[in-house]
């Protein structure tokens, strides 16, 4: 099992991840890595986009998660608050009371508040031939299923990169 630490930012357009993440999953092309579509950080710089992993596995309480992450040049894994709105879900972030809620079912994820940062954590299998083997069972009761789509760009009407002002 690997255990990704995932820190939430509300200023993220999308949520992103270095491409060592989540080994066993692979990574797979989406039109902006293909045309060559990256981000800007806030300082100006550009970040490239090599493309996405849809990321299963298990939030610290061993509920099933899912999320689509994008693989660009990050050095940490960063949630964005605006996907997990659209996936259904209210980012609540106060203090040591912080939790995400997916409105449909109530469920909540606890968010720890450390060092000034919100972070959660998800846990995923190492083995790729596993981790697709447990993918059904993880995502029938899954809160984050609907972060997972095919195309989020499309369902976003997400007009395209790069991005002034996100914090990556």
């Amino acid at each position: 099992w690997e255990r990704i630490r995932i820190q939430v930012d509300s200023g993220a357009i999308d949520t992103v991840t270095p491409k060592s993440t989540a080994e066993g999953i692979p990574m797979k092309p989406t039109e902006a890595s293909r045309t060559g579509k990256g981000y800007m950080a806030a300082n100006g710089s550009k970040i490239a986009n090599y493309g996405e992993k849809k990321v299963i596995g298990f939030a610290d309480d061993w509920t099933g998660i899912s999320m689509t992450m994008q693989c660009a040049d990050v050095r940490k894994t960063l949630a964005s608050v605006h996907r997990m709105n659209q996936g259904g879900n209210a980012v609540v972030l106060d203090g040591n009371r912080s939790y995400i809620l997916h409105k449909a079912t109530g469920n909540t994820t606890p968010i720890k508040y450390e060092d000034g940062q919100y972070v959660f954590h998800m846990w995923v299998k190492k083995d790729e031939q596993a981790a697709s083997k447990d993918a059904k069972s993880i995502l029938a009761g899954n809160r984050f299923a609907t972060l997972a789509v095919e195309d989020e760009d499309a369902v976003a009407g997400n007009p395209g990169f790069p991005r002034r002002g996100q914090h990556l």
